[in-house]
């Protein structure tokens, strides 16, 4: 009884291990053992945060190479190289930032003369180009091709052409002629 409460065997007894040797031997494997899957663990955490983060073969290759030779201080390293944002963030960003650019583009440019226009113009002050259409009821700008009104569903004769825009002759001041 009181061998097994000291974790003596009595096999080792001739050896002159004790039962703190034994205990120190246990530790020391499963440190060991831990150690081990714990560097395998920060490898593979590198592999897939640096193929997360760029699209370099040779940079992700040094850096997992890197990291497998000296673990930790090789993490170290890793992480003061790596690039600061992932590719999906980066993506994301610039999607985001498409879109607010549209969304805070309320200009348009005209097809003929490629002069920056405001949404309710129905013609370009420049080329005379027309780009849009009034409704004949409720006198709102629709684009050329609309067959109905949305705003009032007023019917509309679409003004198709084989040529992208029309053409409307600039408007001139006909003077009375007293002679």
């Amino acid at each position: 009884m009181l061998n097994t409460l000291l974790l003596i065997n009595p096999l080792d007894l001739a050896t002159g291990e004790t039962g703190l040797d034994q205990l120190v031997k246990i530790f020391g494997f499963f440190f060991a053992l831990f150690l081990l899957f714990f560097s395998f663990a920060i490898v593979i955490w590198t592999i897939d945060d640096v193929m997360s983060r760029t699209t370099n073969f040779w940079f992700q290759l040094f850096m997992t190479v890197l990291v497998m030779l000296f673990n930790i201080p090789g993490l170290v390293i890793y992480l003061l190289f790596r690039p600061s944002r992932t590719l999906s963030e980066e993506s994301y960003d610039q999607l985001e930032q498409k879109m607010m650019d549209s969304s805070l583009s309320s200009h348009t440019q005209c097809p003929e003369c490629q002069r920056d226009l405001q949404d309710d113009f129905l013609s370009c002050p420049n080329c005379h180009t027309e780009v849009k259409q009034q409704c004949t009821h409720c006198h709102k700008v629709l684009e050329l091709d609309w067959s109905m009104c949305p705003y009032c569903k007023g019917k509309i004769t679409p003004k198709h052409t084989t040529h992208p825009t029309h053409k409307v002759a600039p408007h001139k001041t006909l003077l009375a002629d007293n002679s």
